[in-house]
């Protein structure tokens, strides 16, 4: 975990398709644990489909990827964490056009299958208690046990579908990756929400509004020589928006702010 020259690597690749015929990118990791989780991660983070989410709150575009980058993060440390080092093979990452599968060298416990921890209450018993204590000091994992559950909760969230099984020559992780479809549908979904938003708006509203995402300190009165309006008008309109549960006031009059709860 912390030599200099230690040797562990982490394949990883990206295929054409949903089989290993093609590949388009190959890539081989070196270095310690930590680092091989860094690496995996970005590896990941950069080739897989982002949507983008145009109603966050902020007037700002979210960018959102296809899978939860958090799980992804924490199945890469499990992968390692867990991982038979007495087996000579190297830690893969594959990524499909369809899924992302992490190929783990040793064969899930024995004792208990992924099921039990998932929806169970199973006592974890790691392969590797001194890594694992390790990774659990530096907070990479929770808490021993909690990881996959973590995982398939987060990946549940999203309507993602998340697969753990032995096969014959190893234990894998399948994450299945969502459509160009499916991520098209939320980015038009989003922007179709955001535009029956603004046509709720007044344009005085408008730009009260963006008057206080600009200056969420801004005043009554510094709205009224800001936006050349009467104080009526400003109080008629704060009075409007609060009423369409679209700002509030956090705090009193003097020291508070404006929340937007777009």
């Amino acid at each position: 975990m912390f030599g200099k020259s230690p040797r562990i690597q982490l394949r990883a690749a990206i295929f054409a398709t949903s089989t290993k015929t093609t590949f388009i990118d190959m890539q081989d990791f070196t270095g310690n644990i930590f680092k091989l989780i860094d690496d995996g991660e970005q590896y990941i983070s950069k080739n897989i489909r982002w949507s983008v989410n145009f109603n966050t709150g902020t007037f700002s575009r979210k960018e959102i990827p296809e899978v939860p980058i958090r799980a992804m993060r924490e199945l890469l440390c499990n992968s390692f964490c867990h991982r038979a080092w007495n087996e000579p093979y190297d830690n893969d990452l594959a990524i499909y056009k369809d899924r992302i599968e992490i190929d783990n060298p040793g064969f899930f416990t024995n004792e208990a299958t992924p099921e039990d921890y998932i929806f169970g209450e199973e006592p974890s018993r790691p392969r590797n208690p001194l890594i694992a204590q390790t990774m659990y000091l530096s907070g990479e994992i929770e808490r021993w046990g909690s990881g996959i559950k973590n995982v398939y909760e987060k990946c549940k969230e999203e309507n993602i579908d998340i697969k753990l099984e032995n096969r014959k020559t190893a234990f894998f992780v399948i994450v299945h990756r969502k459509s160009v479809d499916e991520l098209v549908e939320n980015t038009e979904k989003d922007l179709t929400e955001r535009k029956n938003y603004n046509k709720k708006l007044t344009e005085n509203e408008e730009k009260v509004l963006n008057e206080i995402k600009l200056n969420p300190n801004i005043t009554r009165k510094e709205l009224t020589n800001v936006l050349n309006m009467g104080e009526r008008t400003i109080s008629s309109i704060i009075s409007n928006l609060k009423n369409k549960s679209i700002i509030e006031r956090v705090g009193s009059n003097k020291v508070g702010y404006w929340k937007i709860k777009l």
